[in-house]
């Protein structure tokens, strides 16, 4: 269950693995949250937030978002995360440390 926790998914924006990601999210209890919802999503602290990012994210694609997009900017960098590691964590039903999955 992802209850309690929050995920952005700024950076896949436009990518097929968006609707998927959002799907996963809501389906097991996560919540959403835009650059206009990070500081509701913030008050239940920030290692509780997560940004869905493409497996391949260019160090270029994370400066750009890291100046323009503030829901990806309130996300601490160790837990920007893959659809990947999404899916894992569903699967064997724990919260796995999101640098374990390289």
């Amino acid at each position: 269950s992802l209850a309690g926790l929050w995920f952005t998914t700024v950076a896949l924006s436009g990518d097929p693995e968006e609707k998927r990601a959002e799907e996963l999210v809501r389906s097991n209890g996560g919540m959403l949250f835009t650059a206009g919802t990070a500081r509701k999503a913030a008050e239940g602290g920030r290692e509780r937030m997560y940004a869905l990012c493409p497996h391949s994210l260019p160090d270029s694609r994370v400066s750009e978002l890291e100046r323009g997009a503030d829901d990806f900017k309130a996300v601490h960098g160790e837990r920007r995360v893959t659809l990947y590691w999404l899916e894992e964590c569903l699967k064997r039903s724990v919260l796995l440390h999101p640098v374990s999955q390289s």
